[in-house]
């Protein structure tokens, strides 16, 4: 009598390559899981986007990497690119840093007056030690790029009612996985005047391109 197919999968390809094989579809299903928990989340932050036409950043007092103070007034008559992130952030934070650092290069390589600022919304954990390690990392260029913390109220006024972007706390249980914070993925534009011109998706195939352009437009504006 000829064995049961499962006894001959078994037999053949041997009892710890199934376990094997059980685990990597395991593993997929669970990723699958965290995926779609963290877009969720992200669609949340995204909910606390608040849409106003031409609004002001308020003004401000943050501390830079280098522990320089930063002030609204260090970056007014200056064009400037900002974005929000989190040091320990295991998701879109990294995605958005290398784009941040793509457009960097494109700024030094075409000798743009740009600036540009990463706003850190945990500042509890980034300290200007550790993000001048992120921004070591990263090829930051210290002049150009600059990474601003300080108290948690005046980030959470900075992104919420300056930029109308929104960041939302997550679960303790879910912060191994898709990290502390879910937050807005945009990058803004803001004038020599401290208002914010335009929002761009770090993911867009012509991100960088869109972002030069209409800097270029603001700089001629004045």
């Amino acid at each position: 009598m000829s064995e049961t197919p499962s006894r001959s999968f078994i037999h053949t390809y041997g009892f710890s390559l199934v376990l094997r094989f059980v685990a990597v579809i395991i593993t997929g299903l669970l990723a699958i899981v965290v995926f779609q928990h963290f877009q969720a989340r992200q669609k949340l932050a995204n909910q606390h986007t608040i849409e106003i036409p031409k609004r002001q950043v308020p003004e401000f007092s943050l501390t830079e990497r280098s522990s320089t103070e930063v002030t609204r007034e260090s970056l007014k008559n200056k064009v400037w690119v900002a974005n929000f992130i989190f040091t320990t952030c295991p998701t879109v934070c990294p995605i958005m840093t290398r784009r941040m650092k793509a457009l960097q290069d494109e700024v030094l390589k075409q000798d743009v007056e740009l600036q540009l600022v990463s706003f850190s919304i945990d500042p509890e954990t980034d300290t200007p030690q550790e993000l001048q390690k992120y921004a070591n990392l990263h090829g930051a260029d210290p002049k150009r790029w600059w990474f601003l913390t300080g108290h948690p109220d005046t980030i959470f006024n900075i992104a919420r009612y300056g930029f109308a972007l929104g960041f939302v706390e997550n679960p303790e249980e879910d912060r191994n996985n898709i990290g502390r914070y879910a937050h807005s993925s945009k990058f803004a534009l803001v004038d020599k005047e401290g208002f914010v011109r335009g929002y761009y998706d770090s993911q867009a195939k012509a991100f960088i391109q869109d972002i030069l352009r209409d800097a270029q437009g603001l700089r001629t504006l004045y």
